[in-house]
């Protein structure tokens, strides 16, 4: 999962950036969390589709969260926001803006564990997974944990952090299903999530699993992976997990 924190309050940042980390180490899950002094910083990283969940602080010098979310709102209705506040002067205008939570500070550990719970089913009943069929079974896989696809033949491998299966549904079929990004298709036969990726070398794609994927040998899919990848870090602001 990809959060966004913007708050004025340097002490406010890194408490929230614990906070959060620890509840993502302690359920073993891979989370990216980047950090913004103010709104106006914000809106010049900020790009639809990049990150899913955003606290943010109302009281801000010049722009204020309510107008950070107003904007946000004008081209992106996906992204969850969190208020952070001292006071519930603006709990109406919350939540006129679609806001998931307001939350009055000082925040606690406690709070951000709930509130991270909630969220996680949240996004799963959103459809943040996708449907197969495996062994005659229709299941669903969390996005977050599939690594790579690939196909052979008629069968379609989903390598996740969890384990593989096979399916006979087609690669097309799936990659319809998946966010894009962190999901790419690489070659006819490949799809990655470059946000598990741990780096690319001369041949291969490492992920942060310790697996390998083979870069195709044809100049023009190195050409173009290397794109697609250094574009997804430049749109997430230089990192993968």
């Amino acid at each position: 999962m990809n959060i966004a924190i913007c708050d004025d309050d340097a002490l406010v940042l890194t408490q929230l950036h614990t906070y959060i980390s620890d509840y993502f180490n302690k359920n073993m899950m891979y989370v990216s969390i980047h950090c913004f002094h103010s709104g106006e910083e914000f809106l010049k990283n900020y790009r639809p589709g990049v990150y899913q969940l955003l606290f943010l602080d109302i009281y801000m010098k010049e722009l204020t969260g309510v107008d950070v979310a107003k904007r946000i709102r004008e081209k992106d209705d996906s992204l969850e926001i969190i208020f952070l506040t001292v006071s519930e002067e603006y709990f109406q205008t919350a939540y006129q803006n679609r806001i998931l939570e307001y939350l009055i500070k000082p925040v606690t550990q406690e709070q951000i564990d709930r509130l991270m719970n909630r969220i996680q089913r949240l996004f799963l009943d959103a459809q943040h997974y996708i449907d197969i069929v495996y062994n005659r079974t229709n299941i669903r896989i969390f996005q977050q944990s599939i690594l790579w696809i690939e196909v052979y033949g008629h069968t379609t491998t989903i390598h996740t952090k969890q384990g593989s299966y096979q399916t006979r549904m087609t690669l097309t079929s799936i990659f319809e299903q998946l966010s894009s990004p962190p999901f790419y298709r690489i070659s006819k036969s490949q799809v990655v999530n470059f946000q598990l990726t741990d780096f690319l070398d001369s041949d291969s794609i490492h992920m942060v699993d310790g697996s390998r994927i083979q870069i195709p040998s044809d100049p023009r899919y190195n050409k173009s992976i290397r794109k697609q990848y250094f574009d997804y870090l430049f749109l997430t602001g230089g990192t993968s997990l």
